[in-house]
């Protein structure tokens, strides 16, 4: 039964088709660099291992069941740690109509249903193994914080060190010349957010290493996280419905701001009132 969330992921809502969709629009708009962000990555990992659980069951492919629970494991913590936690930091919006704002929540939420799936609903050949061992049944439930924490940073700070590299040193004047959007920009623009206080407080040439440094801590507490999402149930279900929820709000306020200003705008009001002089 489960398995066919697998394929309605893969062939309706996989974040990659929604990615490739953002890939044809930046080219027109030549404003972004979709791909080298790490939502687009673990997505992918994602989609990956939703395909392989797929042929898994189509083809009754059997493969190493040690490897096979890493990878779960591993899946797991990308998914519901910083995949999810990106909705509320980048305050992602169901908003139907926007084809951005849409493509930024299944990229980040869908994962994370997965990941649920994958824990609660694993693979059959996964449970099976596991039903013959106590140690394997022992191995799936509890999984360590090397399994949740430390294997998961390894290929991630692969990935930071790349794109450091990439954006901040190979390619930063040519972003810069062609008004390119990237992740430190859209996260430091605000002066008011906690991201931006703490980053333009350094020096303009260490600010990209400071950017990265707290992208780092931020992305391994939210790897230490899940250690909770992976023993309980119940926190887990809670998680992602509150993820949803506050997807759903913020999609509402943008609603309410767009109509609030159509309609100052139809009955001629001006938008802020005037301040009287004194």
């Amino acid at each position: 039964m489960w398995q066919m969330y697998y394929c309605w992921y893969i062939c309706g809502c996989s974040p990659t088709q929604h990615t490739c969709t953002r890939c044809v629009a930046a080219s027109y708009t030549a404003r972004r660099i979709p791909l080298l962000g790490s939502c687009t990555c673990i997505s992918t990992l994602v989609t990956t291992f939703a395909a392989i659980v797929v042929l898994k069951s189509v083809a009754a492919l059997c493969c190493s069941v040690s490897c096979s629970n890493i990878v779960v494991q591993v899946t797991f913590a990308y998914a519901a740690g910083p995949l999810a936690w990106s909705v509320v930091a980048f305050r992602n919006s169901l908003v139907f109509h926007s084809l951005d704002k849409t493509t930024s929540l299944f990229l980040h939420w869908f994962p994370a249903c997965v990941a649920w799936t994958e824990r609660w609903h694993p693979d059959v050949h996964v449970r099976e193994y596991n039903k013959k061992s106590t140690e394997a049944m022992a191995e799936w439930h509890d999984a360590s914080l090397l399994d949740l924490v430390v294997l998961p940073m390894i290929p991630y700070l692969v990935w930071a060190l790349l794109y450091y590299v990439k954006i901040f040193v190979l390619s930063s004047s040519r972003i810069q010349q062609r008004g390119y959007d990237t992740l430190f920009n859209y996260t430091t623009a605000n002066p008011k957010s906690g991201v931006s206080k703490f980053v333009k407080q350094f020096p303009p040439k260490a600010q990209p290493v400071a950017y990265m440094a707290l992208h780092v801590t931020l992305t391994g507490a939210t790897f230490a996280v899940c250690k909770v999402w992976w023993n309980y149930y119940h926190a887990h279900t809670v998680f992602l419905l509150a993820i949803l929820s506050i997807s759903a709000w913020n999609g509402a306020s943008y609603y309410f701001e767009v109509f609030a200003h159509r309609y100052v705008q139809t009955v001629g009001l001006p938008s802020k009132p005037a301040r009287k002089k004194q």
